[in-house]
C-alpha cells in the first residue's frame, strides 16, 4: 500500500465558491447554533487533528464510525443514509483477476491517509501477504 499525501478534496464551482451535501450541513449547524461558520481547506488526514489542536470546532469530511474515534470524539448519527458499503475499484480489463481480497495481496492499493478504508486495507489484505 502506498501513502502519498492526499490532495485538499472540495467541491468548488466556477467562481471558488464550496458546496455540497457537508457544507449545507454546515451552514446549518452554524445557523442553529447561531454562529458564523469559517470553512477550512485540509486535507482528510488533517481533518481531526485540527479538531485536536483547536483549531477547528467541527469535522465535516465523510468520516466513519471508528471505535477510537467514538472513544475521543462526540460522533453524530448517520446523516448519510444507504452509504454504508465500500467498494474496491479496478480497470474493467484487469477485473478478472480479482475474485476474494488475497488476490489483492501485493499489490498497489490507494486510500485515504486515516480512513476506515486504510484500517481495511491494513488488517484485511496487508496479513494476507505475510501468507504467500
Amino acid at each position: 500500500m502506498q501513502h502519498k499525501r492526499a490532495k485538499k478534496a472540495l467541491l468548488k464551482n466556477g467562481d471558488g465558491v464550496i458546496f455540497g451535501r457537508e457544507m449545507v450541513l454546515a451552514k446549518y449547524i452554524a445557523d442553529c447554533l447561531g454562529v458564523s461558520l469559517e470553512i477550512k481547506e485540509m486535507t482528510f488526514d488533517e481533518v481531526l487533528g485540527s479538531v485536536d489542536k483547536g483549531e477547528a470546532d467541527l469535522a465535516i469530511s465523510g468520516l466513519a464510525w471508528k471505535e477510537d474515534r467514538a472513544d475521543k470524539y462526540e460522533l453524530s448519527y448517520e446523516y448519510e443514509k444507504g452509504k454504508t458499503e465500500d467498494t474496491l475499484v479496478v480497470l474493467t480489463e484487469n477485473a478478472e483477476e480479482y475474485h476474494s481480497l488475497s488476490d489483492f495481496a501485493g499489490k498497489k492499493i490507494a486510500v485515504q491517509n486515516g480512513s476506515t478504508q486504510q484500517t481495511y486495507v491494513e488488517e484485511q489484505i496487508l496479513p494476507l501477504e505475510d501468507v504467500e
